[in-house]
């Protein structure tokens, strides 16, 4: 009640009314005008015996959403590390296509979103490739209060269908009665027809923030509904009908205050998933980032996330 009441709140006291913006475009295809920075920290905010101050990396993650390091870490093996000491999770890859990707919190149609999102790059796309970041508290903010009410009243529905293969890699099992299982802990309704996993989640578009307890809009929304630029993703979808209004305010929104990570070698993001969206510029030429689905165990963030 206290979360809602707060959201009320905000958006009320948003004031300026919703227009129609031009959706600026570069020629790699998304935002090109970027919204309010992130802190870059780098070799000169390293500790006397080159470590990361971790104590300046989570208060600038709580306080901005995302942190960017740069020079500070030399190769993967250290920023494996990093994620370990803080916030460790599963080495992948990302996305192969050089398709552009919408914005979308990670994980987010799959009832089990990481609380922190590590990137780190390896070598830099030819041309293009940003990773796109957009503050979801700042979104949440600048909603019209109807838009706001809807999405308060309205759960985003993601149905999914998976395969054999994507199935057994990512709950590490084959047996279906314990994925089922799992699943149902998440609240997410699930079934196996044949070899196939069919998921659905009942969501809200509005979240709180785990670090500020803020509200934000953190989901998966754009992404689903953009099944050209994704399909190579999951084969998933959004059942719940948005207006084109809403739609259109959204995408609006996340274009004017994208910001986009131009990547250099042995650059390192953590991104607070449970705040912060994340998208992508499409690229050409070959493109390799790192990256980690962390979730919270160190006693630093656990500790932090209830200040």
């Amino acid at each position: 009640m206290e979360f809602l009441s707060k959201f009320i709140r905000l958006s009320r006291g948003t004031s300026k009314s919703f227009q129609e913006e031009k959706s600026f475009q570069d020629e790699t295809g998304m935002g090109a005008e970027p919204g309010d920075g992130f802190p870059i920290l780098n070799e000169q905010h390293l500790e006397s015996a080159g470590d990361i101050p971790c104590e300046l990396l989570i208060g600038k993650l709580k306080e901005s959403g995302a942190v960017i390091l740069r020079n500070a870490i030399r190769n993967k093996r250290e920023f494996i590390r990093l994620t370990k000491r803080l916030a460790p999770g599963e080495e992948r890859g990302v996305v192969a296509s050089e398709n552009s990707l919408e914005f979308h919190g990670e994980l987010y149609s799959s009832g089990c979103p990481p609380d922190i999102l590590w990137f780190y790059c390896v070598r830099p796309a030819e041309i293009g490739g940003q990773t796109l970041l957009c503050d979801g508290v700042t979104i949440a903010v600048n909603l019209l209060p109807e838009t706001t009410e809807f999405f308060m009243k309205t759960p985003l529905v993601y149905e999914r269908a998976v395969g054999r293969k994507s199935w057994a890699y990512r709950f590490k099992t084959k047996d279906k009665r314990k994925i089922l299982s799992e699943l149902q802990t998440l609240n997410v309704t699930a079934s196996f027809v044949g070899e196939t996993l069919h998921t659905r989640l009942e969501t809200s578009a509005l979240r709180q923030t785990k670090w500020g307890r803020e509200p934000a809009f953190i989901n998966s929304l754009l992404h689903a509904l953009d099944s050209t630029g994704r399909a190579d993703v999951s084969n998933y979808g959004l059942r719940t009908a948005i207006p084109d209004s809403i739609v259109n305010e959204v995408r609006t929104l996340t274009v004017r205050y994208a910001y986009p990570i131009h990547w250099q070698r042995g650059d390192t993001v953590m991104i607070d998933n449970t705040r912060v969206m994340h998208g992508r510029r499409r690229f050409q030429g070959r493109r390799d980032i790192v990256a980690v689905n962390g979730i919270c165990t160190t006693e630093t963030l656990l500790m932090a996330a209830h200040r």
